[in-house]
């Protein structure tokens, strides 16, 4: 009875140390999927070059450097910028980049705008047929084929 009383009480002493480790190691395991924080934009970028360069620039009233200002990250949404003493309001896109150039006093929007480029649709092609190949009779060739048969069969009722 002892002897029976070890082996429970060594499977039970096994079960919950392994129960305890792969317990607490499965919280390190399993990365979390959500977060709470909700959904997270992406910056946009801004790069605003001018005529003639070494123009100041400035991003909602700070300053953001000279012209040519490169890829400078800038969160999405409407913008005030200014070289100069002219100023212009721009929209940017989340994870979008923007172009601004600043030639003979006016502003102007040189994005690359994305080619959606389509593509062709191919023709379909009628099968061909393959030599030696039979095809279904056509409607008016199916008639001559049950009169011929009909005709093989001896079955002259058709005259």
């Amino acid at each position: 009875m002892s002897k029976y009383l070890k082996e429970i009480s060594l499977f039970t002493v096994l079960a919950l140390v392994l129960g305890l480790t792969f317990t607490f190691a499965a919280e390190e395991l399993i990365p979390p999927t959500r977060t709470l924080e909700g959904r997270v934009e992406l910056p946009g970028s801004l790069t605003v070059v001018s005529e003639p360069p070494d123009l100041e620039v400035s991003l909602d009233g700070s300053s953001i450097g000279r012209t040519p200002v490169w890829f400078k990250e800038v969160k999405p949404g409407p913008h005030t910028v200014r070289i100069g003493q002219e100023k212009t309001e721009v929209h940017v896109q989340p994870g979008k980049k923007m172009a601004l150039s600043f030639f003979k006093d006016s502003f102007i929007d040189i994005t690359k705008e994305e080619a959606v480029v389509e593509a062709p649709v191919p023709e379909v092609e009628k099968p061909r047929e393959k030599e030696g190949a039979v095809r279904p009779p056509r409607p008016e060739e199916r008639e001559d084929i049950i009169r011929f048969e009909q005709f093989i069969n001896r079955n002259f009722d058709f005259f």
